[in-house]
């Protein structure tokens, strides 16, 4: 018995120390993250009211099919859309008590805001929540719609992405 526990520790070691914590990433890169055009205003900020998360952006890029990630902040993929360009908008962190380990919590019909440079806000409403592998990449392509993504990892060893997908609340529609 004292056997197999001590392989089974050794066996979770391996594996743990195999993992490279500083990569938040699906596992392959979708074609469409070269360099990101500036292009309308980025987004500064995530905020999700029911969650007390406010927490700054920082933009990131994919490289050599590595994706960057702040250990400080949340990151906002710079080749994904920018709020108002009717497409998706990938903001991601790493599953942190001051980053987004509550997103697992979040309910459909709750807010996600998300602020520019200049203070103003764009209202997301929670649409869907879900969790996938780490290669299933088409959570992150564009879309013919404006759509909020946010991802952090979940399960044994940050085996999955838990996704939530937030569509633009009236108000944002009605002021465009």
């Amino acid at each position: 018995m004292v056997f197999f526990v001590s392989l089974q520790i050794l066996f979770a070691s391996l594996f743990y120390f195999a993992y490279e914590k500083t990569i938040l990433s699906f596992k392959v890169a979708p074609s469409f993250v070269a360099q990101a055009e500036l292009r309308g205003q980025l987004p500064k900020q995530i905020q999700i009211p029911s969650l007390s998360i406010d927490l700054s952006l920082q933009g990131t890029l994919v490289k050599n099919g590595l994706w960057e990630i702040s250990e400080k902040s949340a990151s906002y993929l710079l080749s994904s859309a920018r709020p108002k360009e009717g497409s998706n908008i990938v903001i991601y962190a790493h599953n942190t008590k001051h980053l987004f380990a509550r997103l697992p919590e979040i309910q459909i019909g709750q807010e996600i805001l998300l602020l520019d440079a200049e203070g103003k806000t764009a209202k997301y409403i929670v649409s869907e929540t879900k969790r996938v592998l780490p290669n299933a990449v088409e959570e992150v392509l564009p879309t013919d719609h404006e759509v909020v993504t946010v991802y952090t990892c979940t399960g044994f060893l940050d085996s999955q992405r838990f996704v939530v997908k937030a569509l633009p609340s009236e108000s944002n529609i009605a002021a465009q």
